[in-house]
């Protein structure tokens, strides 16, 4: 009889449920891929919540889940069109709404629309097929509500789900651990050091710098939807690897009496109105020379209000945002007492980073087949990263890559 999990599900009797932790860490994928084709969806589900797997292992179970669900949908799908092929007045109806949409050729389709720095293929590949759906209908319409920007189009959970995909496992921006690495560099990463995240997402920065041993790492995430979804996720690890994720509004920055050696901002800031307020609130809560890195989204100091790149960009995001532009930026660090160590555009490689990612992903990709609501919630993820590479490459929009401290008060 197969045994209990502690929330009361039966845990199968099979392989991947079996075996110690550390044969199913050493397990080779072809044979990993070969037992997940013995799994039921369900016992698929239940292997993601009850087992600690390794980031490519999850990779892997993820496009199985998908293709699995898709196979089911398709068996419906058939099934129906059976029942209704004797039906004259159904056939036209049933052909329309049934046409595959997915596959090699949207793929192919995908592909080539992203390496071109044109939103036309993409725009008419997502309007032209709608989705029978009733769900993906609902959220259309309120998608529609005015001022939300495309990034509202993607529900939270699928946001995550989607990004992990493209840049890696607990990773929501580009460049994955080796950006977060890179990013901390030139900070004290050894034992009895507080360090914190501002832009925690679920978790990356922790796992990029979890060899560091000893430092202490304060996560806090802006978006409470994400905040929720990563304690969720915390709360399937390990006890020993479990952390806070605390929700908090940028907007109204509250540290307490907690003191930091260092805090990591990535950009959030574009979305802040009061940035010196900000900076001056964080400073307050930092230790004498202690160092903040941030990255931010800004403008050329000769932006063109009427770029369409820019437009496409702000339209994309999610509001308010509040850009400023680079000299702007350096005169906010002039008010707010900050010595600059680093001032850097980042442009070219978050760029190279966004374009790589999404490459990779569209590559692993070629052989699933996806159902048409998760198609929409790809193709709106990706107007999403496409618009931001939009206003990159034609000089719309910069990256800035800022490392500064708080400039001690002169002596009398």
């Amino acid at each position: 009889m197969p045994a209990k999990g502690s929330s009361g599900a039966a845990i199968p009797d099979k392989t991947l449920f079996q075996m110690s932790k550390h044969a199913l860490e050493r397990m080779a994928e072809s044979r990993f891929r070969t037992e997940l084709k013995a799994l039921s969806l369900e016992e698929m589900t239940l292997l993601l919540q009850k087992r600690e797997l390794t980031p490519s292992q999850q990779k892997i179970l993820k496009f199985f889940l998908i293709d699995t669900r898709n196979q089911t949908a398709a068996n419906i799908q058939d099934r129906a069109t059976k029942r209704s092929k004797n039906n004259p007045r159904k056939k036209r109806a049933s052909a329309k709404n049934n046409a595959p949409s997915t596959g090699s050729s949207f793929w192919s389709g995908f592909t080539n629309w992203f390496s071109n720095i044109t939103p036309g293929a993409l725009i008419q590949r997502r309007t032209t097929n709608p989705t029978p759906n009733t769900t993906v209908k609902s959220q259309r319409r309120a998608d529609d509500a005015p001022s939300k920007g495309l990034r509202h189009r993607v529900p939270v959970d699928y946001q995550i789900y989607i990004c992990e995909l493209v840049f890696g496992t607990n990773y929501l921006l580009p460049g994955g651990a080796a950006r977060v690495q890179a990013l901390t560099e030139p900070l004290l990463l050894t034992e009895g050091i507080n360090g914190l995240d501002l832009s925690a997402g679920i978790g990356g920065t922790m796992d990029a710098l979890r060899e560091k041993s000893g430092l202490y790492l304060t996560m806090m995430e802006g978006n409470p939807d994400v905040a929720a979804a990563a304690m969720a996720r915390m709360a399937e690890r390990p006890e020993a690897d479990q952390r806070d994720i605390i929700a908090y509004r940028p907007a109204t920055l509250d540290l307490g009496a907690v003191k930091y050696d260092w805090a990591v901002s990535r950009e959030m800031l574009f979305h802040i109105s009061d940035k010196l307020g900000f900076l001056n609130k964080l400073q307050k809560s930092m230790y004498n020379g202690g160092q903040v890195v941030l990255t931010d989204l800004a403008l050329p100091d000769d932006a063109n209000p009427n770029d369409p790149n820019l437009a496409l960009w702000r339209d994309a995001e999610a509001h308010p945002i509040h850009p400023i532009t680079v000299s702007q930026y350096r005169t906010l660090l002039e008010d707010a007492n900050m010595e600059v160590l680093d001032f850097e555009n980042d442009t070219e490689a978050c760029a190279n980073d966004i374009r790589h990612a999404w490459s990779k992903f569209t590559e692993s990709m070629q052989a699933q087949s996806i159902d048409p609501a998760f198609q929409q919630h790809i193709l709106h993820e990706a107007e999403y990263w496409h618009s931001r590479l939009r206003a990159f490459d034609g000089g719309a929009l910069r990256l800035l890559r800022i490392r500064a401290v708080h400039r001690a008060p002169a002596q009398a």
